[in-house]
């Protein structure tokens, strides 16, 4: 006795926003790629304009304020070390990093003067996450090695979803500070 074929069913796979990656099973009917064509243009990801920072002379420093109910794990739920990537903040990177040369130390710090803040770095290297600089220093930083030339999309966040709080970025080499007097 002969089994009749199993039938294969579209089981959609998602990157975070919904974008769709890939379809698995049947081929794509007209009917299904029409769905799945509105189904992208009814949800277009708003453009919103990252402010550009540049390094000069090292270092560089921005303000802002956190806000927002975006979750950073829909982003990227870990990072390059398998940390978490908590916080809150907008869908959009806040700023834009172009590093035209390679940096052999770099960090990025958050200082909101006590809040509970988050960083989400995403570049060359992967992503980086943090929600505290130390355990006793709720501010976000990300201190690391070997800076490769590229763009880096920087989000600043709240700990607590919607949370506002005025914040200053610095972006510095912390082994030119070791230099001077």
């Amino acid at each position: 006795m002969q089994l009749p074929p199993k039938k294969r069913t579209l089981n959609p796979t998602y990157w975070p926003h919904g974008l769709l990656r890939r379809w698995h099973g049947n081929r794509l009917s007209a009917a299904t790629f029409a769905i799945v064509t509105l189904f992208a243009l009814t949800l277009p990801r708003p453009a919103v304009a990252a402010t550009s920072i540049a390094l000069t002379a090292g270092e560089t420093e921005a303000q802002g304020t956190t806000g927002g109910s975006f979750s950073f794990l829909q982003l990227a739920a870990r990072d390059r070390h398998r940390k978490l990537c908590l916080g809150y903040g907008t869908s959009d990177p806040d700023y834009v990093l172009e590093l035209t040369e390679a940096y052999p130390h770099l960090r990025i710090a958050v200082d909101s003067n006590g809040g509970d803040t988050t960083l989400l770095i995403q570049g060359p290297r992967g992503i980086d996450c943090n929600d505290n600089y130390r355990r006793d220093h709720r501010d976000a930083a990300v201190t690391d090695e070997n800076w490769p030339t590229g763009t880096y999309r920087i989000w600043v966040g709240a700990f607590n979803q919607g949370e506002q709080l005025d914040y200053r970025l610095r972006v510095f080499d912390p082994e030119s500070l070791r230099d001077r007097p």
